[in-house]
């Protein structure tokens, strides 16, 4: 989960710079980019993400397949199978 919230972060800091860094930004622009608050605003932007990545960090035992239960013929279209279970 840290690797989706570091490009998040790196992402607002850079637009955040950009406009701070532009002569001809508004103040509106950098009142929204203000970097005072580049943490809050980039939790509110994980949280929105994580509520679809949900599904593949839950790790209930009713999601986890077992060896045995694995034919070699379905192997491939497991990832299929669990995308297609997503309700996104």
């Amino acid at each position: 989960m840290h690797e989706i919230l570091a490009v998040i972060v790196y992402l607002i800091h850079l637009e955040s710079t950009t406009v701070n860094e532009y002569s001809d930004s508004n103040e509106l622009m950098k009142q929204l980019y203000d970097s005072k608050y580049l943490a809050h605003d980039a939790f509110a932007i994980y949280e929105k993400i994580m509520e679809h990545l949900q599904p593949f960090y839950d790790f209930k035992p009713t999601n986890i397949v077992t060896r045995k239960n694995i034919n070699m013929n379905t192997n491939k279209y497991l990832l299929f199978q669990r995308v297609n279970d997503l309700h996104i």
